[in-house]
């Protein structure tokens, strides 16, 4: 999995800087997710974020959580939202191939939910919508 800069990711794909930016602040320094990253979603032409949440270091999980930042204006489908669990699919092929030595040179988590992520729907006035989608249809919690 190749982890880069939030600076880079937001030079790659300028129409979604601003989101992922307001996001990364969001997570980091209100929400306090540990071991915040941007990731490249190069497959679905996304940036996304990935990070450890509060409530799973306290249970002792040190799962990571992926955060797709995007725009309230940005046009949504169905196939979108396809492609997005189609290019973390690549991800998961990516870091099991990558070596220890790499897994060590960032700080993040070896293991991360692959069955869902958190949409972050961003708007103008700073504010942020968070929506948890999974892949395939799953049973409601009781």
């Amino acid at each position: 999995m190749s982890h880069i800069s939030v600076a880079t990711l937001a030079n790659k794909y300028p129409s979604n800087a601003g989101d992922l930016t307001q996001v990364y602040n969001d997570l980091h320094l209100a929400q306090r997710w540990r071991n915040v990253i941007a990731i490249d979603l190069d497959a679905a032409k996304r940036p996304a974020l990935m990070g450890v949440k509060p409530d799973n270091e306290e249970h002792g999980v040190d799962v990571g959580t992926i955060v797709v930042p995007c725009s309230l204006s940005d046009h949504l489908s169905l196939n979108w939202i396809k492609d997005i669990f189609r290019a973390i699919e690549l991800l998961k092929v990516e870091s099991t191939s990558a070596t220890d030595s790499q897994n060590e040179q960032v700080s993040c988590p070896s293991e991360w939910h692959r069955t869902f992520i958190y949409l972050a729907i961003t708007s103008q006035d700073s504010s942020q919508v968070y929506y948890k989608l999974s892949d395939g249809i799953v049973k409601p919690q009781m």
